[in-house]
């Protein structure tokens, strides 16, 4: 199947296996994007009533069928799990480097369940998969884990990693994974892959391509797709100008599901919901980190003549794994200012484009109907 490796590494991190599933290629064709098709792996695995923190919680990262090709907006990739912070739902993504180097090292995803007895780190390299003692980090900051694990195995090497926070037993519930300077900050994942003494992951890059069906035809297409960028409001306006802060907003405005930061509980074990504010003013640091430069979009597209880099614009990329960043300099700003419809719609379009909704529906009808899996199940021989 073209877009994929059609290769999942499971990572059992209490028995200290490693197994490469061969990935569902209906659930691939069915929910489209790494969201939907990490969601749909979660519904399978996860166990009804399990404890976010508990080593029967499973986390999957997935990517999407363009990441680590030369689409743009398109090189994040998506984490699901059970939330420490809501005690539902989560899925959380972040850019950097570890899922254009996981896919080229022939992996779409990952699946780690259990959790080990001591300090861990995941090394994938051409070599193999190796678990390592992460026992002389544990307790490091994220820039000094990262440094660490860069020195010991050498470049090209990507690390997404947690800080002290996030580690066992004090960890925080809304810790953050963090890959270089990117973060999955959303609900908690950090705090699960604490709990499960999971310090970091380590992905050298093979020599893998992505199989893609015309590739000349996706490059006739990548002219086109900048330039719509560039004139949507939303990604060609709104965001360079204000960066990644003005999704508060949208996001606020049409969360319903508790899935993120937007609801949580109003105290200890209580399962009601208390609605956070849905305007919060951007503060000046906020606005000029959204704001500095980055580099998504491969150099190539500048000789093309498809775009030109400036700030930082986070564009939805429907064919990677979510939403993910795209620097695009308007050529010419459109005539009006988007608005919070705009907003709204352009998340709302992505959301269905990628079948999220899809996704979120059969985590829960899976959880609902009282379905369990073990380890016999992994490649998810059942049917619905």
């Amino acid at each position: 199947m073209f877009g994929y490796h059609n290769q999942l590494l499971f990572v059992d991190l209490s028995a200290g296996r490693f197994e490469r599933v061969p990935l569902r290629e209906d659930w691939a064709r069915d929910y489209l994007g790494g969201r939907g098709l990490a969601a749909r792996y979660l519904a399978d695995l996860l166990p009804v009533g399990a404890d976010p923190l508990g080593p029967e919680n499973v986390a999957v990262m997935m990517c999407g069928p363009f990441t680590a090709t030369d689409a743009y907006a398109c090189h994040k990739y998506e984490w699901v799990t059970k939330s420490p912070l809501t005690g539902t739902y989560l899925c959380s993504n972040t850019g950097g480097s570890v899922g254009v180097y996981l896919r080229r090292s022939g992996l779409d995803g990952l699946v780690v369940t259990g959790a080990a007895e001591s300090p861990s780190y995941l090394l994938v390299d051409p070599s193999g998969i190796h678990l390592n003692d992460a026992s002389d980090i544990w307790g490091a900051t994220v820039h000094d884990t990262q440094q660490a694990l860069v020195l010991r195995h050498g470049l090209p090497l990507a690390v997404t990693c947690i800080g002290p926070a996030a580690e066992a037993p004090r960890s925080v519930r809304f810790a953050s994974l963090f890959d270089g300077q990117r973060s999955a900050g959303r609900g908690g994942l950090g705090c699960v892959l604490g709990s499960k003494h999971l310090k970091a992951i380590a992905v050298v890059p093979g020599d893998e391509e992505v199989p893609i069906c015309d590739p000349e035809g996706l490059k006739d297409l990548l002219p086109g797709i900048a330039s719509d960028i560039s004139r949507d409001g939303t990604t060609g306006d709104a965001l360079p100008h204000s960066g990644s802060a003005i999704w508060i907003d949208a996001l606020a405005a049409t969360n319903r599901s508790g899935d993120s930061w937007t609801l949580r509980p109003s105290g200890p074990g209580s399962p009601s919901r208390r609605r956070l504010p849905t305007t919060w003013p951007a503060s000046p640091a906020t606005v000029a980190r959204s704001n500095r430069p980055k580099r998504a979009v491969p150099t190539g597209a500048r000789r093309r003549g498809a775009a030109s880099v400036g700030r930082s614009s986070r564009a939805f990329g429907r064919w990677g794994s979510t939403a993910a960043s795209c620097p695009i300099r308007p050529s010419s700003r459109p005539t009006r200012r988007a608005t919070i419809t705009d907003w709204t719609r352009s998340l709302s379009a992505v959301r269905s484009g990628l079948r999220w909704s899809a996704g979120r529906k059969a985590f829960w009808t899976a959880n609902e109907s009282g379905r369990t899996t073990t380890d016999s199940n992994w490649s998810g021989d059942r049917r619905e």
